[in-house]
């Protein structure tokens, strides 16, 4: 297998129980994949009860790992960066737990992938209930802002150690992957879209605002954007952090 397709997840209140749902249906989605992959689910600071869910759901769709950490706080990037240290393929996949693929998605990245390629893809974002992809491509949503990667990547693995993989600095999630994908530029990689008629279809659901105080999201959103502006006054490729990708 040369790609790791990589799941990061944190359900801290009922309100997020829906993340069950959909995780089982990307999980389902990862399995009937045309290549196959080896898959790494990070359980990041879930409450007891649903990181026992979350394992569940990882064994019985045959996840190759299953990593849980205790966290106070979500971090999407150091979330990630536990995957990329477990990670022992060629390239590394960054999968969101709300989005379904097609079955020939691994298929396709790898085809775009290359030593000096980072490979990104937009979503679709479908509205209402849909159990797999061909039932959300039946009545296809437009591609949600085209040009952008939304956090679902395939990079080099050895590229992203050399860059220390994501910046751990940014809190909760938000910019983790503008910077990487900023760092991959500044690097001189070569940045490819998926196919539009490949992108996953992202399902609906809440803004984390509904289970996170709203002064918590607005103080981390104004944290991230100072990082993010910091990283690109500095030209940083290598995220300046020592010790990371660990729990």
């Amino acid at each position: 297998m040369d790609v790791t397709l990589s799941y990061a997840v944190r359900i801290e209140s009922p309100k997020q129980e829906y993340l069950l749902r959909y995780l089982a249906r990307s999980l389902a989605s990862a399995a009937r994949q045309d290549t196959p992959c080896k898959i790494i689910v990070v359980d990041y600071g879930s409450s007891r009860s649903y990181s026992r869910q979350i394992r569940a759901l990882a064994s019985f769709h045959r996840a190759d790992q299953f990593v849980r950490v205790d966290a106070s706080e979500w971090s999407r990037g150091r979330a990630l960066n536990l995957a990329v240290r477990r990670c022992d393929t060629a390239y590394f996949a960054a999968m969101d737990a709300d989005c379904l693929m097609d079955p020939g998605y691994i298929t396709h990245v790898l085809g775009l992938s290359g030593e000096r390629r980072f490979v990104m893809s937009c979503v679709r974002r479908v509205e209402g209930e849909r159990r797999t992809y061909s039932d959300a491509m039946a009545a296809p949503a437009k591609a949600v802002h085209p040009g952008e990667g939304h956090g679902l990547i395939c990079v080099p693995h050895a590229w992203l150690m050399k860059v220390r993989g994501y910046d751990e600095a940014y809190r909760i999630w938000g910019r983790e992957d503008s910077d990487l994908l900023e760092r991959a530029r500044m690097d001189g990689m070569v940045v490819r879209q998926t196919d539009d008629t490949s992108v996953p279809q992202h399902l609906p659901h809440l803004s984390q605002k509904a289970w996170l105080d709203p002064k918590v999201v607005a103080a981390a959103k104004v944290a991230n954007e100072k990082r993010y502006q910091e990283t690109m006054r500095l030209r940083r490729v290598v995220a300046p952090q020592g010790q990371w990708g660990c729990g």
